[in-house]
């Protein structure tokens, strides 16, 4: 079943597609012919009817392009994210914290895609411990969330910050830091899904590539427009593990 959900979903937007194509250019087209006939009806051939005709098509081509764009807003709704892309409730969640473009994430800290992933996993009552990963502007976000969300899990705020946001190393070391700090809680790491969203892809590498050498399953936040943020897991087929070498 699976399959035929998505093979309808795909068949779905190519319907969509191919009517937008149809009402920009087939449809354009055939309006235009009409309008140019009914003119010389009306009007013959005159200055008169070339400049009815500019407005005409000017009118046109603004109908069009409200029309597409209701199409388009109509696509993101019909076509939810799949409810099996979803991440799978874990119960732990590392996730990374920055400020945000133009610190937007310090005025609002909820909107946050850490403070997102950390709702997602409570509402699905497993969530345990949150660890925050946060660059240097990134902390005051982070102690927000502990004060926001606190009370719910437990929340640990990883220090010292990233002060070199655009080193992978640093981050990486910090993530496998928390690796070890599990079993001392009762998790093991297949427990622990790790959010490389909120922060800069250098530090979205370095855990990524932690999760990998450490077995954490991985997610980042996605959203449609107008609709709450979902966090899609990211897991490699088979198990694959980046492993260092002995002695590396």
């Amino acid at each position: 079943m699976k399959p035929l959900r998505l093979l309808l979903r795909r068949q779905r937007l190519t319907l969509l597609t191919f009517l937008t194509f149809f009402l920009s250019v087939v449809l354009l087209g055939v309006l235009v012919n009409l309008f140019s006939t009914l003119l010389q009806i009306l009007f013959g051939s005159t200055p008169q009817r070339l400049a009815i005709l500019v407005i005409g098509l000017v009118l046109t081509a603004l109908l069009l392009y409200g029309v597409i764009g209701l199409l388009g807003r109509e696509t993101q709704r019909w076509l939810p994210l799949p409810r099996e892309m979803h991440a799978r409730p874990h119960a732990g969640l590392v996730a990374l914290v920055g400020p945000g473009p133009n610190r937007l994430f310090v005025a609002r800290p909820e909107d946050s895609p850490a403070a997102a992933a950390i709702r997602y996993h409570l509402e699905h009552g497993t969530l345990q411990h949150v660890w925050l990963i946060a660059s240097d502007e990134g902390v005051p976000v982070a102690e927000a969330l502990r004060e926001l969300y606190g009370k719910q899990v437990t929340i640990h705020l990883v220090l010292p910050p990233i002060h070199n946001i655009l080193d992978i190393g640093e981050t990486f070391e910090v993530a496998v830091r928390i690796a070890g700090e599990l079993p001392d809680l009762g998790l093991s790491a297949g427990e622990v899904i790790a959010d490389y969203t909120g922060a800069t892809s250098p530090m979205s590498v370095g855990l990524a590539l932690a999760a990998l050498r450490n077995g954490f399953a991985m997610e980042f936040m996605s959203r449609l427009e107008g609709s709450a943020s979902v966090p899609l897991q990211t897991d490699l087929q088979g198990g694959w593990r980046l492993d260092r070498e002995e002695g590396g």
